[in-house]
């Protein structure tokens, strides 16, 4: 009985709760993305790819409902190249990037919903295990959806977004819809 009481109760004080979107406050989180794509281009080969992104990061409100801020991504990426001979040739990859973000959100600081947007870029370097030869990209993002707020500082986010990588040096790039969910943590001005 008593966690039960114990549950209602939390679900009664997050339902009362808003989020701190106000200016001064810092946001603090990530989220996981997890995307498959066929990639196109001269340098491509027409593979298919999978990748497994991990991206925190740190923003701060400028003003009322928009943060600015610093991220990274750190992915895990695996390529299935076809061969001329019907066999596929399976390749891994490790990314690191750093950038920056700008983050809106639409409705009512007050609100426990609210409908976020966000736009990023990144600058990444790409190692794999079968060359030695590392490469750069510039990666551009736009991401848009729900926050839900579990109290006044932690809220859980679905985003759906497009983006772009171009890598630096080579005639190659890949166009993707992600699916991302993300926690942040709203951290309150003294």
């Amino acid at each position: 009985m008593k966690q039960l009481f114990l549950i209602l109760s939390l679900i009664f004080i997050s339902c009362m709760s808003n989020a701190q979107l106000t200016k001064g406050n810092w946001l603090v989180g990530g989220n996981l993305s997890f995307t498959s794509y066929k990639n196109s281009g001269s340098n491509s080969g027409n593979n298919s790819s999978i990748y497994l992104t991990a991206s925190p990061n740190i923003g701060y409100f400028f003003i009322d409902k928009l943060a600015v801020g610093i991220k990274t991504n750190i992915t895990s990426i695996t390529d299935k190249n076809p061969q001329p001979d019907g066999s596929i040739n399976k390749v891994t990859q490790k990314n690191i990037g750093f950038g920056s973000f700008v983050r809106y959100y639409f409705l009512p600081t007050e609100k426990k919903l609210n409908i976020i947007s966000e736009a990023s870029i990144l600058y990444t370097t790409n190692s794999n295990n079968s060359t030695s030869v590392n490469s750069k990209s510039f990666e551009y993002a736009i991401y848009a959806g729900p926050v839900i707020y579990f109290n006044p500082t932690v809220g859980i986010e679905f985003l759906l977004g497009y983006n772009r990588l171009k890598l630096a040096d080579v005639d190659y790039r890949n166009n993707s819809l992600q699916f991302k969910i993300g926690l942040q943590i709203h951290l309150e001005k003294e």
